[in-house]
């Protein structure tokens, strides 16, 4: 089939101007804007509003719904069309051609369009002139190379980055000196003395269990070179352990970071009554009093109850009572150390005779319940094997009855 009669099955063409398309954003808004204004030569007035359907313009342009969206947007944002749901049906828009807007700003583009064609022909371009942008324009299918011969000249009080060609926007290039070997600079005497200074930094954030240690280093070291005082160079140079001057005792405290027996046991004592283990009953106790805000409002309410407690007890003295009752939390501590620990742990490991006769004492089962198993069907079997695996228990099956016996008989038999 010849191509004329194939071409007559796709209706009237249409056609649209390529550089409209760069004024109104692409080719989609360049379309659909010369469909609106082919639509607005058929109105009245140049100022009517005249209305469309999306099913009109998808016949008209083949633009589908989506890229009809994208096109209006790219109109309206650009001042060239307004636009306004019609009172038809679903798809039915008006549109309003901003006719005066839109001449303005193609006259602009024109005379930029015009500018670059005639920037492109002229001999005495940067592209003309240099000898390697002539061995490239001789050759079109060569790649051009984008490097520092490629660009025009520039004033160097006045450089300018062009990032559209339409709307003239640019920036200023931002350019800094940096030094090739930058130092800090800080109230340190010698490299060693600096090297030294940083090592400190690091054990003492390593010390602190902190995960960034290295870059806390680095925020300590960079604050000291802008000016800024820092305790952790003072503790350095006069000998101190770092961080040691920057502890502040609380009033629950009987020095930085130590509260007091009594305050400390009475929260942890707190916690065990919620049904805590000792050892989560220890942590979250510490963690309330290391607190400020929270330590504060615990040791007020920790006084009131001493307070109280106190006028109890000298109530009961007065009434014959020779010892008050204090709580657990008042009574001395003994320190538990690890040695110690170590030591219990050895001499129960020295007595394993000991060990397992306890635990046999502790694990016999009672006879009633070994009796009940027996008599059901299904447990005479496991009753009577777990009484001959373990003889320690002292139990004999005699005619179908568990009894008991002494554990000298019993060893006898085993034996």
């Amino acid at each position: 089939m010849p191509l004329d009669a194939i071409a007559q099955h796709f209706g009237k063409p249409l056609s649209y101007y390529p550089q409209l398309a760069k004024a109104t954003g692409g080719v989609t808004a360049a379309i659909l804007l010369s469909y609106l204004l082919e639509k607005q030569s058929c109105a009245a007035r140049a100022s009517d509003w005249f209305a469309a359907t999306e099913q009109e313009i998808n016949t008209a342009t083949g633009l589908t719904r989506e890229e009809q969206e994208v096109a209006r947007q790219k109109l309206r944002n650009r001042g060239f069309i307004q636009e306004q749901l019609g009172r038809g049906q679903d798809g039915d828009w008006e549109f309003h051609l901003e006719v005066e807007v839109l001449a303005r700003k193609l006259a602009a583009f024109s005379r930029l369009i015009f500018q670059d064609k005639k920037a492109t022909k002229s001999p005495t371009s940067v592209e003309d002139s240099h000898p390697k942008t002539q061995q490239n324009t001789q050759s079109s299918t060569a790649p051009r190379l984008l490097n520092r011969d490629n660009f025009p000249p520039q004033d160097e009080k006045n450089k300018t980055l062009k990032i559209d060609p339409f709307f003239q926007r640019s920036r200023q290039l931002i350019s800094r000196k940096i030094s090739p070997h930058y130092q800090f600079s800080g109230p340190w005497k010698s490299p060693e003395q600096f090297e030294e200074f940083q090592r400190s930094l690091l054990a003492y954030a390593t010390q602190q269990g902190w995960q960034h240690s290295a870059a806390w280093t680095f925020k300590i070291i960079d604050s000291i070179t802008k000016g800024i005082i820092s305790p952790f160079w003072e503790e350095f140079i006069s000998g101190k352990p770092l961080g040691s001057t920057q502890q502040i005792q609380r009033e629950w405290e009987i020095e930085p970071g130590v509260p007091y027996p009594a305050f400390e046991e009475s929260r942890i004592q707190y916690y065990v009554s919620k049904g805590e283990q000792i050892d989560a009953a220890v942590a979250r106790a510490r963690a309330d009093l290391r607190n400020p805000v929270l330590g504060k409002d615990l040791w007020e309410g920790f006084l009131r109850k001493c307070d109280r407690l106190a006028d109890e007890a000298i109530l009961a003295q007065k009434r014959g009572v020779k010892i008050p009752y204090l709580p657990p939390a008042f009574a001395e501590k003994k320190q538990v150390r690890k040695e110690e620990i170590v030591q219990k742990f050895e001499k129960i490991r020295s007595q394993p005779a000991l060990t397992e006769s306890y635990e046999k004492s502790q694990n016999v089962p009672a006879i009633e319940m070994l009796q009940k198993i027996y008599n059901s069907p299904l447990g005479k079997t496991i009753a009577t094997s777990q009484i001959a695996r373990n003889p320690e228990w002292g139990y004999r099956i005699v005619q179908g009855e568990i009894i008991k016996v002494d554990w000298e008989e019993a060893d006898e038999e085993t034996e």
